[in-house]
Order: structure tokens, then C-alpha cells, then sequence
């Protein structure tokens, strides 16, 4: 599923080989990766932006495949390291997507080298049913695509459509709290409601090491759920999706704010 509308005189749609990135992470990791578009000043009309401080010269759509959820942090760092340009990536695993985003800085010693800044992923996304929040998200994205501006511009409104709405969750624990505020001791048991929310390992970072890259993380974890995938369980549940319409909850973001402020 692609939810990057790449506009048809952007559109590429050519299959990468992964053996072209000479990277044993990407090729256990990707089961098949597309190039799916490029918007470039010639085709596009779009002026880059260059000079001392950033080099937007052109900006890559790309989607892969996965085989799991693991390593995501690893695979954009990978991919972005070996193509240089600004790239926005979609990764899917299954039916569920995450869109990574790198910011570049130029080297001080060559300025004709980019050297990678913070990654950012969205959440997760199931096409079936996304939260107000995500449908946002993805209407600023492909509305960005479209703007006549410069590539520094289109870029960081996509960088801030995703950090708006970047991967994030919380515990088992709130979740069933959340379940429970709402249905109590319903026909349909938490685990149940739960079943299509994975789950991730959430390593603190050791203090004084960049977050992303070559960062070192606490070996001690805690498993997060997701927020959107939160809210596509709760949807998917018909007990708690009449509580959601019932209580006319605007997104995930209002859900959660107006059942914790009650307290516990």
C-alpha cells in the first residue's frame, strides 16, 4: 500500500535491486524496495536550494518491503547514507507502513557530501482505518509534493507532518486502563482488542550519545504500543468503536486526553 501520492510526472515506479547497496542489513531486512518517484528541478520546476548550511538538490520517494518490524531505524540510515539526496521512505511490513524521514547537513569538509541528522517515523498506518490525525498527516505530505516553491521548503513541511504525528506509544497497562474506562468489563476481553497492536522495545538512550545512528541504548526495555495502532483496534472493536462515536472523540490525541484527565 502506498500512501505517498507521487504526482504521474514524478512517478519512477522502478524496482531497486538490494544487492545494489552492497548491505547485509537491507538485503536480510527488505524483501523488495521500489523507487517510486523524484521531484527534480528539470521535470519539475521546483528550484533547489544550496549554499554553506543545506543542499536540497533533489528529493527521493522510495518503498520497501520488509520481512519485520526490526531494524527500521538501521534500514533508513542505510539507505540514506548510500543515496545522498533528501529521501522520504515508506517501509511496510504486512499491512501495517511507518514513513521514515532523514534530514541532511553538509559536510564541513565537502560540501558535495551530506552528512545524516534525526530519522523520524509516523506511526504506524493500516489502510482500512486511519485516525484523523494520520489522515492529516497525509494530506499535508501529498499536498507538499505538489507546491511550487523550493525543495527546502517541500521537504521540511513533509519532516513536519511527520514529527507531528511520529511514532510513539505507550504501555499495556494505560492501554487496558483506556479499554477499561471505556467498556468496563465488556463482552470483548482487553487481549482481544488488543490483538492487532505490535507491540516495540523501547530502549533508553545512554546520556551524551546522539539519539539516532550510532547511538548506544540501554539494554533494559519496555514494550510500547503505538498510538495509532491503538486507535485501529479500538475501531475495529465494535464494543469500543460505539464508545468512540458515542463520546464523539475528534482522534487518538482527544481520546486519550479526555479519559486520562478524568484520573484513576
Amino acid at each position: 500500500m502506498n500512501y505517498i501520492d507521487v504526482p504521474a510526472e514524478y512517478r519512477i515506479s522502478k524496482e531497486i535491486p538490494i544487492s545494489k547497496f552492497n548491505s547485509n542489513i537491507l538485503s536480510e531486512s527488505i524483501s523488495s524496495m521500489t523507487w517510486e518517484g523524484s521531484i527534480k528541478p528539470e521535470i519539475s520546476g521546483v528550484a533547489p536550494v544550496i549554499n554553506d548550511t543545506v543542499r536540497y538538490e533533489e528529493i527521493q520517494f522510495f518503498h520497501c518491503e520488509l520481512h519485520s518490524r526490526e531494524n527500521i531505524f538501521s534500514l533508513q540510515r542505510e539507505i540514506a547514507k548510500a543515496i545522498k539526496y533528501p529521501c522520504v521512505i515508506e517501509f511496510q511490513v504486512d499491512d501495517a507502513t511507518t514513513i521514515g524521514i532523514c534530514e541532511f547537513r553538509p559536510n564541513k569538509s565537502n560540501n558535495e557530501e551530506n552528512v545524516l541528522r534525526a530519522i523520524q517515523f509516523s506511526h504506524w498506518l493500516h489502510e482500512d482505518i486511519l485516525s484523523p490525525e494520520a489522515k492529516q498527516m497525509l494530506d499535508i505530505i501529498n499536498s507538499a509534493i505538489r507546491r511550487q516553491t523550493d525543495m527546502k521548503d517541500i521537504y521540511h513541511i513533509i519532516d513536519n507532518a511527520i514529527c507531528n504525528w511520529r511514532m510513539g506509544g505507550t504501555s499495556r497497562a494505560h492501554v487496558d486502563r483506556i479499554i477499561y474506562d471505556m467498556i468496563g468489563n465488556g463482552k470483548t476481553k482487553p487481549a482481544e482488542i488488543r490483538k492487532y497492536c505490535k507491540p516495540y522495545e523501547y530502549h533508553k538512550v545512554i546520556a551524551g550519545v546522539p539519539k539516532y545512528g550510532t547511538q548506544r541504548r540501554e539494554k533494559n526495555y519496555s514494550l510500547i504500543h503505538d498510538y495509532e495502532e491503538i486507535w485501529y483496534c479500538l475501531m475495529k472493536c465494535p464494543e469500543t468503536k460505539e464508545v468512540i462515536e458515542g463520546r464523539r472523540y475528534r482522534g487518538v490525541e482527544d481520546l486519550f486526553y479526555s479519559i486520562d484527565s478524568k484520573g484513576w
